[in-house]
């Protein structure tokens, strides 16, 4: 997955244009990421501070859900989990930080 200006790209080793391309959002786009136990779900965080849940399963031109984190622009997500194995274990919480330096916990 690529991040960046206002738009978010997934990408496969064989092709040369992307798979996925998410349509251009208002605010400029700062970081993503998988969801570690739902194919096609990803996370994208804004600079105007809303969070962007994807499921391409779902919609696959539309957002699935949007959530007002913070005033300050949102610089990064990660999301928790375990791999054990073949197994993950996890993905319940999600940490997201802003400019201002808060990490809020979802």
């Amino acid at each position: 997955m690529s991040v960046g200006d206002w738009c978010a790209k997934i990408w496969m080793d064989d092709l040369r244009t992307p798979l996925v391309k998410t349509r251009y959002h208002a605010s400029y786009l700062s970081d993503g990421c998988f969801s570690p136990t739902r194919v096609g779900v990803f996370f994208l965080t804004r600079k105007d501070g809303w969070l962007d849940v994807w499921d391409y399963y779902y919609r696959q031109n539309e957002i699935a859900f949007s959530h007002k984190v913070s005033d300050a622009p949102l610089t990064c997500i990660k999301v928790s989990y375990v791999g054990s194995g073949n197994q993950i274990v996890g993905g319940k919480y999600a940490a997201i930080g802003d400019q201002d330096g808060t990490v809020t916990i979802l």
